[in-house]
């Protein structure tokens, strides 16, 4: 049985070409037996593949996240369960949280509260549930009044409000 020649780099070998492509755009593929579907890259402007996952909050197969949002156990179990969507919908509402409540991150305290509401959210319950007496902002941005007081700001080109 004789063995195929081995390119020597140019030294008179055969050389065995392969060419690689990328699966057109939305076709799914298996990749170390996860589930991944091609898209095209808008950063890099390649095609670049993504990991899809079921995801726990929203029940459906979806992009999942690059890379665990943790170094640890919990990170692992959001990357491994969370689609990219489900995420961006924890941190809008983390936000909403933060800003209805005022909440101090540095308090650690805080952070566990915040921790075990991430949890439930993604998760748990079903619908998120809103802080209590929060209201959706106008198109301008905004959400419920502010438990500081003060005056509304006056409209643009309007007179300033008047002094008591």
């Amino acid at each position: 049985m004789s063995r195929p020649p081995r390119d020597r780099g140019g030294r008179g070998g055969a050389a065995l070409a392969v060419r690689l492509t990328w699966p057109r755009p939305g076709t799914s593929i298996r990749v170390n037996g996860a589930v991944c579907q091609a898209r095209s890259g808008r950063r890099s402007g390649g095609d670049v593949m993504v990991r899809m996952v079921q995801c726990a909050k929203l029940g459906q197969l979806l992009p999942g996240l690059e890379k665990p949002p943790f170094p640890d156990e919990l990170g692992q179990r959001i990357y491994e369960n969370i689609s990219a969507e489900a995420w961006r919908q924890w941190q809008a509402q983390l936000t909403i949280m933060i800003n209805h409540y005022g909440l101090n991150l540095l308090d650690p305290d805080t952070r566990d509260m915040l921790n075990q509401q991430m949890v439930e959210f993604l998760f748990g319950r079903d619908e998120a549930e809103m802080p209590e007496g929060w209201a959706p902002g106008n198109e301008k941005g905004g959400g419920a009044p502010s438990a500081k007081g003060g005056a509304p700001a006056p409209a643009k080109g309007g007179a300033p409000a008047p002094r008591k």
